[in-house]
């Protein structure tokens, strides 16, 4: 504030205590603010994790001013002159203009202070500083560096050329980049503990990613390379667990030196065209499924054995499917001979059958004992009961065997 204009603003007061009604000099306000250091402007700090009631302070002025209205959890009210009088909000308020010889606080208890600034003899005013800049130019460089808990960061830049280096360190980051352009070169280093969603468009003539490290794809993708795809794997290992579809069309070139491709879960894997597989190892086998599995030692087999079986009597072999797994039953077999030797050379007739569930898919019998091995193997499913039994038909005490086996995935 000028001289001059305090001048004004005080001649009032300097000249009705210099006992005249003459509008002072200059020279005379200086000599008696210089003499009676008069208080134009005091500062009040109100404590509000302490709860007040109508709590009086006894200061007049006519220009109340608020230093930090947002830093109080609880609402402060101020009454003037009066405890009667109208409250205001000091949380919601920057500024109160009016004339008052005392005031008056109420708040409920929280937390942080509350800082007036009471204006005794002239008013003044807080500017607030800007914050939202808005830029638009031909040429841009922009360095932004943001490090945040949580951050989610629409950018939306028009330009004709823009250089934007862009260092992000976070916790969690939703990031979306469309490019569209024939040539560009992203260069992206994200160091953070959880990377949420990005989203990448690319519509460009040639795209090439170079990829240091490792290359997860999870989740339910689709993928279709179309034209002619050449892939090449030098070294190393590449994992992928599908469970959407892979579409390779064109007349593409996979090429293995070395190094181990697993593929796991639901692949459908669709190739039209020529396709021309070349396969070279040290050992390399080819094998129906139920070989396989004995190759896997996933195959199951189960027998039963009873002797001294007079006729009519029986013995079976049993097996519950796993929860879960289906069970291919693929041969199965019985045997009987007579008990006592006297009965060697007489006949050992046998009746024997398969039981699946409810079902009984095979009925058979036999001099000496029967077996079966299933080119179509029967397929059980899960927690269904396999039974396969053997029964005495001969005159004669018998010992009796059967057994069946399969595998189970």
């Amino acid at each position: 504030m000028s001289v001059e204009l305090l001048t004004g603003l005080l001649s009032g007061i300097v000249g009705y205590a210099l006992g005249t009604r003459e509008a002072p000099t200059e020279r005379e306000v200086i000599d008696f603010l210089r003499q009676n250091k008069p208080e134009f402007v005091r500062t009040v700090t109100i404590d509000t994790s302490q709860a007040h009631d109508k709590e009086p302070y006894n200061i007049a002025g006519i220009f109340i001013a608020v230093e930090n209205p947002d830093t109080p959890t609880t609402s402060v009210e101020i009454r003037l002159n009066e405890p009667e009088a109208y409250p205001m909000d000091l949380t919601k308020e920057r500024r109160i203009q009016a004339p008052f010889y005392r005031f008056f606080i109420s708040n409920t208890a929280g937390a942080g202070t509350l800082t007036l600034v009471i204006g005794k003899a002239y008013a003044f005013e807080v500017v607030e500083a800007v914050s939202n800049i808005k830029i638009t130019a031909q040429s841009v460089n922009v360095d932004i560096e943001v490090a945040g808990s949580d951050i989610q960061m629409p950018i939306d830049l028009q330009g004709s050329y823009i250089q934007m280096p862009i260092d992000i360190q976070s916790q969690y980051i939703d990031l979306d980049v469309n490019i569209k352009s024939q040539t560009a070169n992203v260069n992206i280093n994200i160091a953070a503990q959880t990377i949420g969603n990005i989203n990448v468009n690319i519509a460009a003539s040639a795209v090439t990613m170079n990829i240091t490290g490792s290359v997860s794809i999870t989740g339910t993708p689709s993928v279709t390379i179309s034209g002619t795809p050449s892939v090449t794997i030098t070294s190393g290992s590449v994992t992928a667990t599908v469970s959407g579809s892979v579409s390779i069309t064109g007349t593409p070139t996979v090429t293995i030196s070395s190094g181990t491709v697993s593929i796991s879960g639901t692949v459908t894997v669709s190739i039209s065209g020529t396709a021309n597989i070349d396969i070279k190892a040290q050992s390399v086998g080819v094998s129906i499924q139920g070989e396989w599995q004995a190759i896997q030692g996933t195959s199951k087999h189960f027998d039963s054995f009873a002797e001294d079986q007079a006729r009519q009597d029986y013995t079976t072999a049993h097996y519950q499917v796993t929860s879960g797994k289906t069970f291919y039953l693929t041969q199965f077999a019985g045997a009987i001979h007579a008990s006592a030797a006297a009965d060697s050379d007489k006949h050992q007739i046998c009746y024997g059958w398969v039981q699946v569930g409810a079902a009984y898919p095979f009925r058979l019998g036999g001099q000496g004992g029967f077996s079966l091995s299933i080119a179509q193997p029967i397929k059980v499913g899960s927690e269904v009961h396999i039974y396969v039994g053997i029964q005495n038909v001969s005159n004669h005490d018998c010992t009796l065997a059967c057994s069946f086996g399969g595998y189970e995935v």
